[in-house]
């Protein structure tokens, strides 16, 4: 059994080569400030455990993201406004509610507690999360508390950072 201490931040990656299409730029940015000592933020990124190549077939990119969550202890959804009907971002979430995974939902769109429900994917509607928007500290705050809160929450609400 896989030793569950990472992260596995789950996000619209858009296409290959162009930074700015989809919402990599987000999670290259939570990982520039894990690895900057003057900063406070830190996670161990389930994404270090292997490499996938925009080429890859489905079937190895799927055995690639399986090995990452059988390591995972936290999902954070980077929430753009693709994610919900992106087929990897689905894929994933379902599989972290499968695997009774916390899931911290972070909306990139706005900055504001109050949830954006059309971007929200369906699969959440019925399950427990954490809810924050796109701010270091604010996600910082969200990681540590959800993990020791989330067993509280009753099934379909979720809690706010």
């Amino acid at each position: 059994m896989a030793y569950k201490n990472k992260t596995y931040v789950a996000f619209h990656y858009g296409k290959a080569g162009n930074f700015n299409d989809g919402d990599k730029h987000y999670y290259h940015l939570m990982d520039a400030w894990s690895e900057n000592e003057k900063m406070d933020f830190e996670f161990y990124n389930a994404h270090e455990i292997n490499r996938i190549m925009s080429s890859s077939l489905d079937s190895t990119i799927e055995s690639s993201l399986q090995e990452r969550l059988r390591n995972t202890k936290l999902m954070i959804l980077l929430m753009g406004q693709e994610s919900k009907n992106r087929r990897w971002v689905k894929w994933e979430l379902e599989q972290a509610i499968a695997r009774e995974i916390p899931i911290l939902v972070v909306d990139v769109t706005r900055k504001s507690n109050e949830i954006n429900i059309g971007l929200l994917p369906d699969c959440l509607f019925k399950h427990r999360f954490g809810y924050t928007y796109y701010d270091q500290g604010k996600i910082q705050s969200g990681m540590k508390d959800w993990m020791t809160r989330h067993s509280s929450v009753q099934m379909g609400h979720h809690l706010t950072y």
